[in-house]
């Protein structure tokens, strides 16, 4: 075995010993020295591996022995590893007659690289809005299929109104890595709804941006009606959604939304109308205006209608300008004209008749 010896002689023996005897000068001892057989390391399972939830092993095998047996040696702390991270592990010999050098006693380093995890998003690039949260969901995968400790970072504090929304994933798990591609984060947008308009003036619907209507004595409504492409009514989100009018003028009505969820395109449809009532024409017919003196007095009225069929009232609708009476003979011109509201919602254009007529007493010959 390997180690140092010491030999010494201190007597002859043998048939012819007593003819020799050891001399002071002469050579009674040796020393012999049996070194250690250097022997080689090769080592198994090292370098990158990439983390599979799988144990990893390092091996090592030694060479050397002068016999071509196996040398016995035993590891030193752990040598199998799971877990991302850089790792080696070292021997010891159990024979003595073997020796290492300081260094291929340890191995070279196994690294667990990080795996990269599945990331799945369940959700939709662009919503319309519907009033509806619109969250998107995400789960992260390892390897094995196991689902993954995760963290988010919300980008919005709503998800259910209009706007550009962000929501970003951090893994909580150190054997994994986000993948490089940006799928860790989900970017969507909820759009505006858009809405339809149909117009309607009583109830009738209409098209055109301006109606015209001839005063009747009713009031009349334009009104829109807003609605999405499935035919959900929306026009509660107007700030106003018709207006009214009764006597002769102009009104109209722009639609405004004052929600900022909805909005109107260019092919919603007319977004503005116009109600006008005209002016309603007239016919005046006179009573008898020629009278025989006969001392009683005489009075001639008009009738005035409307060209929508409605009848003025006198001292209401419209008065006379002067008396409308005389007693004695003579003449006079009795001219009716409009009173209050009248003077707008009728006009003396296109009239048939007149409004003046002349009163006459005649003598009584």
């Amino acid at each position: 075995n390997a180690n140092s010896y010491s030999f010494a002689v201190s007597s002859i023996s043998g048939e012819d010993a007593g003819n020799y005897s050891l001399s002071y000068s002469s050579t009674k001892s040796i020393s012999i020295s049996v070194y250690q057989q250097p022997v080689i390391v090769n080592w198994e399972n090292t370098g990158y591996v990439t983390y599979d939830g799988e144990n990893h092993e390092i091996t090592a095998t030694v060479e050397g022995s002068v016999d071509g047996k196996d040398i016995d040696f035993s590891y030193v702390g752990t040598r199998t590893f799971k877990d991302y991270g850089s790792y080696y592990t070292t021997i010891r010999l159990s024979d003595s007659n073997y020796y290492l050098d300081s260094y291929s006693n340890t191995s070279p380093y196994l690294y667990i690289e990080k795996a990269v995890a599945t990331v799945t998003w369940t959700g939709e690039k662009v919503v319309e809005y519907d009033g509806l949260s619109h969250k998107p969901e995400v789960k992260v995968t390892g390897v094995l299929g196991e689902e993954l400790m995760i963290s988010i970072t919300e980008g919005s504090t709503s998800y259910s109104n209009v706007g550009k929304k962000t929501r970003t994933v951090s893994l909580q798990n150190s054997n994994y890595k986000l993948p490089s591609d940006g799928s860790n984060k989900f970017e969507f947008e909820i759009v505006t709804k858009k809405l339809y308009v149909t117009w309607y003036v009583d109830d009738v619907e209409v098209t055109s941006e301006t109606t015209s209507l001839v005063y009747d004595g009713n009031t009349h409504t334009l009104r829109a009606e807003v609605k999405d492409s499935k035919g959900n009514d929306y026009t509660s989100v107007l700030k106003n959604s018709f207006v009214k009018l009764t006597g002769a003028g102009v009104d109209y009505l722009d639609l405004e939304i004052n929600n900022s969820n909805y909005e109107f395109t260019a092919d919603s449809g007319l977004t503005s109308a116009t109600l006008i009532i005209r002016p309603a024409t007239i016919k005046v017919t006179w009573s008898q205006s020629t009278f025989t003196y006969d001392g009683t007095t005489h009075y001639v009225h008009a009738t005035i209608v409307g060209s929508n069929g409605k009848t003025l009232v006198e001292g209401v609708d419209f008065v006379y300008t002067y008396n409308n009476y005389l007693t004695d003979v003579g003449s006079i011109e009795v001219t009716a004209v409009f009173k209050g509201d009248s003077y707008y919602n009728y006009t003396y254009d296109n009239m048939e008749g007149s409004t003046t007529v002349t009163l006459t007493v005649e003598a009584n010959n």
